[in-house]
């Protein structure tokens, strides 16, 4: 937050209402009134939580479990409400709540404090945790496993407050701030969380005696960050934080942790190192012997080492999405304690460990590829009873022997969820033996307990009984894709919790008849739940033959299905939403569907709209490639009274949106309309407005299209309006211009002369046209804009590609800030040779400006506090810049590119608080580097200085700020040093690049850096580029302590020489582009 006024304070409860937060939680199963004594006492707790409805739901948490008198006393009198503590404000009420606790949930609750405030945690992740730091009892007798009683400990830390549903994210789970605080507290210092920010880690302390530390990633992650683990030396958990991400994005470590770091912290039983780019780990993780969890989830790693099989009290292994990974160590199955493997999504994974049936404590196991070997065939999961969750099973055209199939005893996985069966999709020709794979099919019955199951590319002739059978009473989804040689679907309406069904590639199935459904029965129509029904690359479906079944379906979906040709299902009472696509020679009208409120038709043939039942509640209409289609036809438009949103696409045929004589009456809801890729669409509507509803327009490639309708100053509803690739349309001048329009979008209308008069502000028109955004791109012809201001409410205003003109709107740029645009952009418009003098309005923000070959000059006064960025490229005759830059206070990112005649900029100084500053090619400034006060911008980040000539006749460059995470020097033909420009005090540094300075000697200072550098070859050849040894020499001994003088070969490349010696790795594609990625590394030797 920027300031205290940002904050918004939130008042006390009344007691009223914190007495009912407090009811809720500690009477959830109770009736209050059988309860008159824990009333009472109740009411006195509530009088000391202040308000406060945090203390009151932990304390109704607390005491819900709670039924005696005494123990609601004990809450009550406890010594803990004044308890005087000056070295915390944890609040009394958190603490009787904690310190009632069991002790074995204290324990867990404090690990939780490795979690940063308003972190999302997931309750499977956190269990895993606690398992392998062996925070979980043991049930008694056995009788629970590990991850339920774990589990159980979750919910009831959730039940009594100390966790809470994210807002964000309802399937993940935070901590209040002030509970977070809590676990910060009762944890001391054996927990310890490390902020991405060096500098933030000052303000706290890092002893011996912390067990448990998770830290944030950063995209670059030097080893100082982590020096002080070295201390920890009984740390238990290095955990790199979020555990799983949204996004799938990679950061760099330091190859110091994995080599030298982890190998000193032999007592790890938790290490995550998701999402980091590690391309392998080294033997020693085999040393980890306590070793439990290992977490190495979206790293580019393509095998783990053998010695990983060492870690013989292994619990949870995350290779989730490593696509690299190729192979598991052999010796995988003496992992014996091993309960979960995640290797979902490692596709170039083609074959498992050998004896996989020895890890028969696994749990998860997300697939199981089959191999062609006993050792690695299908039977090693025979003995895998405790599996749960979902696995899938692939290659299963490896199976030959029926009975191992039947040894894989699949029914007796109990716990089994969701389940995979597929078979190479590359099969599918004689060799494929039908009666092997229906017979394999067969003895994979699963257990009944199967809540999802998807069968995929299955070669059999017909499906096995007991898909279908109604035993399968918890089955809510099931699949079935490109089974091609099956010419009957299974009998599936008996599954009488089946919500969603999707068939998909069954080639070989030309009718849906009445074995689809089942057994009839008086008591239960067919698909008694079924709510979401997809049908799928069908190429010889002709006939579906339907009975009143689907009494629930929602959703349904017919693709690419060429023959089909007899009339949907009659009764549909519940559907809602319908997609029909590349269906042609379904002609028949649509059936009565009164509750339909989504429909998509695409591909499809015209008569399938010329009438139909009850659309009544329609409420989205998109119609795509439909053949033949001239105009909407009466009898489907009768009903469309409801229709909010109507997008017609690609149909070549359509003329008039209405055929003539129908009137817009019935499609007076109509708020949303589209209409794209219609050649011939010559008008929307003859004579006639458009619906008064109207809020969204959108016209897109209507070669045809040569004037808009008539009427639009009556759309006082249209807020926005789109025409796009209209060439024919010539002139808006005479437009009726809606009188509530914010957006106006002109695009490629390469005809278009002339823009609406009514938009302008003058004499006649004032302060009434109420546009906020105005872009128009690639109008060759417009050549200025009509008489006039620009609306005093426009914010956004984006002028591209207009050959033909000349000059800018009055009143842009003006003393009396009438105009109150945020956003400029202007893009080549060669013809447009000055910009207004004057002030920029005060409201502006961001000001762009490229390919405007004639432009000279760019005076934009003093008054401009708000401006956040100013991107000036390719302005070939630009002379010169504002003078006063330093008086953009707000001004944040500074780019200026390819202007070859500017002489002078920001001559007074530059924004202080410039965070982004990018000059390149502007090789006629004057003034020297030395005098831009870099040093004084002590929030710049990124600085790119790029072919800057007067510079390259200087021996060195200025002292930069230490505040640079990324530097970039390029194209100093004479540069010799860099050495004063003091690299050894850029802590925060990042990413350094040099280029194409071919005389650069002096690299870097004597004490060195810890950055990460690339090294680019542009227009220049690599060899040529560091033709000069003796900055080649340098370069190494700085780069590498242990790197020897004799391993620098002269005549031999850097990339060759460091990628044969080990430094750093060069994929075959960098090599190309002469990058090469040196790993993070302290240099501190000398020269």
């Amino acid at each position: 937050m920027a300031g205290s006024d940002n904050y918004h304070y939130v008042k006390a409860l009344s007691y009223d209402d914190c007495w009912s937060v407090f009811v809720q939680h500690a009477f959830e199963n109770r009736n209050i009134c059988a309860h008159p004594s824990l009333e009472v006492i109740g009411k006195k707790i509530v009088q000391k939580c202040g308000g406060l409805p945090l203390a009151a739901k932990t304390l109704g948490g607390l005491l819900r479990s709670k039924s005696k008198d005494d123990e609601w006393e004990d809450v009550l009198y406890s010594k803990i409400w004044n308890f005087p503590d000056k070295e915390s404000d944890i609040l009394p009420a958190l603490r009787l709540s904690y310190h009632y606790l069991p002790s074995h949930l204290k324990r867990c609750f404090a690990y939780c404090s490795i979690f940063p405030k308003d972190y999302e945690f997931d309750k499977k992740e956190l269990v895993l945790l606690w398992m392998a730091e062996g925070l979980i009892q043991q049930s008694p007798k056995g009788k629970k496993q590990m991850e339920d009683m774990g589990s159980d400990y979750f919910c009831e830390l959730l039940s009594r407050s100390f966790f809470q549903l994210s807002s964000c994210n309802g399937s993940r789970f935070v901590m209040h701030d002030l509970i977070n605080d809590l676990a910060q507290y009762v944890s001391e210092e054996i927990c310890f969380h490390l902020e991405d920010s060096l500098d933030s880690n000052q303000k706290h302390t890092f002893s011996g005696s912390v067990r448990h530390s998770s830290f944030a990633r950063c995209k670059y992650e030097v080893f100082r960050k982590f020096e002080d683990f070295y201390k920890a030396k009984n740390l238990r958990t290095f955990l790199a934080l979020p555990i799983h991400m949204q996004y799938y994005d990679f950061f760099h470590l330091t190859d110091k942790v994995s080599h030298d770091l982890l190998p000193k912290l032999r007592y790890l039983r938790v290490l995550s190192l998701s999402h980091y780019e590690i391309r392998e780990l080294p033997n020693s993780i085999g040393d980890l012997k306590h070793l439990r969890y290992l977490n190495l989830s979206c790293t580019i790693i393509q095998e783990l080492p053998d010695s990983l099989s060492d870690l013989h009290n292994l619990q949870t292994l995350v290779l989730f999405r490593c696509r690299r990974l190729n192979r598991l160590p052999r010796g995988f199955k003496n992992l014996i304690n091993l309960r979960h493997l995640d290797i979902a999504h490692t596709h170039q994974l083609e074959v498992m460990p050998p004896q996989m049936g020895k890890l028969k404590s696994l749990q998860t196991l997300s697939k199981f590829i089959v191999g062609k070997s006993k050792e690695l065939g299908i039977k090693e999961l025979g003995d895998l009873l405790h599996l749960r969750g979902k696995l899938s099973i692939l290659d299963l055209q490896n199976v030959v022997d029926i009975q191992d199939a039947r040894d894989a005893n699949l029914k007796d996985k109990h716990h089994l969820e969701e389940l995979l069966m597929e078979w190479s999709s590359n099969m599918f020709d004689d060799s494929q033996n039908e009666t092997i794979e229906l017979n394999v099919l067969h003895f994979l019955q699963p257990n009944t307990n199967l809540k999802k199951l998807t069968i995929q590319s299955y070669g059999g002739l017909t499906f096995p009984y007991w898909i279908g059978d109604p035993s399968f009473s918890k089955m809510v989804c099931l699949e079935l894709n490109y089974c091609r040689k099956c010419t009957l679907l299974p009998s599936l309406g008996r599954l009488s919790s089946l919500k969603k069904l999707c068939v998909k590639g069954m080639q070989g199935v030309k009718s849906v008849g009445i074995e689809f459904y089942g057994e009839p029965s008086l008591c239960v129509k067919p698909f008694p739940s079924l709510e979401f029904l997809r049908f799928e690359d069908m190429p010889e479906w002709e006939e579906w033959c339907s009975s009143e079944s689907y009494p629930r379906l929602r959703e349904l979906e017919i693709h690419h299905c060429p023959k089909l040709i007899q009339k949907l299902p009659s009764h549909l009472p519940s559907l809602v939403k319908l997609d029909i696509i590349d269906c042609p020679k379904l002609v028949a009208p649509l059936p009565s569907l009164p509750f339909l409120r989504d429909l998509i038709v695409a591909e499809c043939n015209e008569a399938m709209l010329r009438s139909g039942g009850d659309l009544t509640s329609l409420i989205t209409l998109r119609l795509e490639n439909i053949s033949n289609l001239t105009f909407l036809n009466e009898g489907l438009v009768r009903f469309l009274g409801a229709l909010e949103v109507l997008e017609i696409c690609n149909c070549s045929e359509l003329k008039f949106l209405l055929q003539s004589g129908v009137g817009f009456e019935n499609l007076s809801c109509i708020r949303h309309l589209v209409i794209v890729m219609c050649p011939k669409l010559v008008l929307l509507a003859e004579d006639q407005p458009l619906p008064c509803n109207l809020e969204y327009l959108e016209i897109n490639k209507c070669a045809s299209l040569e004037k808009l309708p008539i009427g639009l100053q009556s759309l006082t509803s249209l807020r926005e309006l789109s025409i796009q690739k209209c060439p024919k349309l010539c002139s808006l001048a005479e437009m009726d211009f809606p009188p509530m329009l914010i957006s106006l979008e002109l695009y490629d209308c390469e005809g278009l002369e002339s823009l609406p008069d009514g938009m302008m502000i003058n004499g006649e028109n004032r302060n009434f046209c109420l546009l906020e955004c105005l872009k128009i791109v690639h109008c060759p012809s417009l050549i200025c804009f009509p008489r006039g201001e620009l609306p005093s409410k426009l914010k956004e205003l984006e002028i591209i590609d207009c050959a033909k003109l000349q000059s800018l709107p009055e009143g842009l740029i003006l003393g009396d800030h009438t105009c109150h645009l945020e956003f400029l952009r202007i893009h080549r418009c060669p013809l447009l040779s000055s910009f207004p003098r004057g002030l920029l309005p005060s409201t502006m923000k961001r000001l762009e400006i490229r390919n405007c070959k004639q432009l000279e000059s760019i005076s934009l006064g003093f008054s401009s506090p708000n401006l956040k960025m100013l991107h000036i490229d390719d302005c070939k005759n630009l002379k010169s810049l504002p003078l006063q830059m330093q008086s953009f206070t707000s001004l944040r990112d500074l780019r200026i590119y390819d202007c070859p005649n500017l002489v002078s900029f920001a001559e007074e100084g530059l924004s202080l608080n410039l965070t982004s500053f990018w000059i390149r090619n502007c090789k006629n400034l004057k003034m020297p580097l030395y005098q831009w006060g870099l040093h004084g911008l002590t929030s710049l980040q990124t600085f790119v200085i790029n072919n800057v000539a007067p510079f390259c006749d200087h021996d060195s460059l200025p002292l930069l700020p230490r505040t640079l995470t990324y530097l970039s020097i390029s194209k100093f033909h004479n540069l010799e040093s860099l050495s004063s420009m003091g690299l050894q005090n850029l802590t925060s540094l990042e990413i350094l690049e040099i280029y194409s300075c071919p005389k650069l000697q002096t690299f870097l200072p004597k004490e060195g850096l810890s950055i990460w550098i690339e090294l680019h070859s542009k227009e220049v050849a690599f060899d040529s580029i560091y033709r000069a040894w003796g900055f080649l020499s340098i370069f190494f001994l700085l780069l590498a302590p242990t790197y020897p003088c004799s391993a620098i070969h002269f005549g031999e490349s850097p990339m060759k020489c460091m990628a044969r010696d080990g430094i750093g790795s060069c994929s075959r594609q960098q090599q190309k582009k002469g990058i090469f990625c040196i790993e993070p590394l302290d240099i501190k030797s000398s020269i």
